[in-house]
């Protein structure tokens, strides 16, 4: 049985702040994968987040447990985040969120097919900053 490689693949995550209130934020994540082959896109995924109480939940994921991290972002110096890992289809997604605003640092997806990793590499919040 021959193994046929794709090659490169191109992939596209982009997450937007589409509400935002004193009280809670909704971000869209907008997902595809380019190859020589052709384009996925992924369906949309919708995250809400309550500012205030700093409780986070993300649409068609099973939250599985949470934990504290301590990490450190270029440009934004060490960060300490409470860590929110959520299971769905064979892929764990785990949410760094900043334990003194409450602000999302870091998206971590593992499953079989390989890990992916969104770090926050610049911002308008002078907070994080």
């Amino acid at each position: 049985m021959a193994h046929q490689v794709l090659g490169a693949v191109n992939i596209t995550i982009r997450l937007e702040i589409v509400d935002y209130n004193s009280t809670i934020a909704k971000i869209e994540m907008f997902q595809k994968a380019e190859t020589s082959v052709g384009t996925i896109e992924f369906p949309n995924a919708t995250l809400w987040f309550n500012i205030q109480q700093t409780k986070y939940a993300v649409e068609n994921q099973t939250l599985t447990g949470t934990t504290d991290a301590t990490v450190q972002y270029n440009g934004m110096g060490t960060k300490n985040c409470k860590v929110y890992q959520y299971q769905s289809e064979g892929t764990t997604m785990k949410l760094y969120v900043d334990k003194e605003i409450g602000w999302i640092m870091k998206i971590a997806f593992n499953s079989e097919t390989g890990n992916v990793d969104l770090n926050l590499t610049d911002t308008n919040i002078s907070a994080l900053k």
